[in-house]
């Protein structure tokens, strides 16, 4: 080991080590301690082209009402729309047993979620679409105190801490498509 050659290539190789830990270390941080988005949010309410025409065209025949109709169908909505409160009370005077809620993947849908429902209504399981591993990670840094920590690129953590202080004895399971369900839709995934 006393020839430069030899000198060199272990520099060389020792080098390209250290290069590679570092990478290691900035990938393991940058995956446990993930940054807010900085962007701005899109504030664009409906990302759907088939929607988009649907309202298009439901908008175009609503003004071609006369103002007699078209007062009826606004007071017929108005009077359809109820408060947070009136709303939790129905639901919790009903005799539910599974309640499933889609949600727009949004930070206002979330925050709502986080803030009104989740924060007045008692739920004893919560099944969420996410893998073992993702969920336990999940749970694991709402636990240690983090305020950020996305999941499907979205940040529920808020979400899962107001389900978690309206009843600490919750469930939370994720439920994921397994490679055997996927293989029996031949390729195709419906989760």
């Amino acid at each position: 080991m006393k020839s430069p050659l030899a000198r060199v290539i272990l520099a060389l190789l020792g080098g390209y080590l250290i290069i590679l830990l570092f990478l290691s270390v900035y990938d393991w941080i940058a995956a446990e301690y993930p940054k807010r988005p900085s962007g701005p949010k899109s504030s664009e309410r409906i990302r759907h082209p088939f929607y988009h025409e649907e309202v298009a065209r439901a908008l175009q025949r609503f003004s071609r009402l006369p103002e007699p109709e078209k007062a009826a169908i606004k007071q017929n909505l108005e009077s359809n729309l109820i408060s947070m409160e009136q709303w939790l009370t129905h639901l919790g005077q009903s005799n539910y047993q599974i309640m499933c809620m889609g949600e727009l993947h949004e930070e206002s849908t979330r925050n709502f979620l986080a803030e009104e429902f989740f924060a007045k209504f008692s739920t004893d399981v919560l099944l969420l679409e996410a893998t073992p591993e993702d969920l336990k990670r999940l749970i694991k840094r709402m636990d240690a105190g983090r305020d950020y920590f996305p999941l499907l690129d979205a940040d529920i953590i808020e979400l899962l801490r107001s389900v978690k202080n309206r009843n600490p004895a919750v469930i939370i399971e994720g439920i994921e498509e397994t490679d055997e369900q996927q293989k029996g839709q031949h390729g195709h995934s419906i989760s």
